[in-house]
């Protein structure tokens, strides 16, 4: 506890001094680092796209780990590409939560699935809340986060997007992503209820048994 209570007084954005003029970046005090394992992905996604636009490739998947990707047009059978979330408590890779297809829109999850440990019947994952220093206990299990293509770095806005959903828990989650423009997400709670945007309820098909819809919805 005093570890993390120390390490809490290195954890404020507001402490990177940013100098437009050249560019430069500084941390205000000694012993911050900047980590950017949780967008690194996303952006690699934004970066292989511009790639694919460059030789107008028209139909593909881009796919960094079924964390972040990225469907450009359609399958070759003309159709969305259909693309399963991972049940986020069952250990087989095909035990899907359910299926959503895509089209020309960036697609991320979280979970606390991925990385983790349990000790003394907790879970302690590697999606921290930076309000506490502990593993976000927001009442999420995973997320997923689809933003249209149209949306300015879709492909890394979707990787902040999951990590901020989780930590905020399904209501203010929820009411985040509502008021974005082409953004839209699905939240699996701790108690098996699924919370989703019009949006993505729209794309979605196969809910697994284990789970319900939220009455909320």
């Amino acid at each position: 506890a005093d570890e993390i209570s120390q390490a809490l007084m290195k954890v404020n954005y507001k402490d990177i001094l940013l100098r437009p003029e050249d560019h430069s970046v500084m941390l205000a005090k000694p012993g911050m680092t900047i980590d950017l394992g949780g967008v690194a992905k996303g952006y690699a996604v934004d970066e292989i796209r511009k790639i694919y636009e460059k030789h107008h490739i028209e139909s593909g998947l881009i796919n960094l780990g079924a964390s972040s990707m990225y469907a450009v047009g359609k399958t070759t059978k003309g159709k969305p590409w259909r693309i399963g979330i991972k049940h986020p408590r069952s250990d087989d890779d095909k035990s899907f939560l359910g299926i959503v297809s895509i089209e020309n829109q960036a697609l991320s999850t979280s979970g606390d699935y991925e990385r983790y440990f349990i000790q003394d019947g907790v879970r302690y994952h590697h999606i921290f809340d930076p309000r506490t220093g502990y593993p976000a206990r927001s009442g999420v299990m995973s997320d997923s986060v689809v933003i249209d293509g149209s949306v300015p770095h879709a492909g890394m806005l979707s990787d902040m997007m999951t990590t901020i959903v989780f930590v905020l828990g399904p209501q203010k989650g929820m009411e985040l992503a509502s008021s974005m423009e082409g953004v839209n997400c699905e939240i699996t709670g701790s108690d098996n209820a699924v919370y989703m945007t019009q949006g993505f309820a729209d794309n979605f098909s196969d809910l697994n048994s284990d789970f319900h819809l939220s009455d909320s919805e």
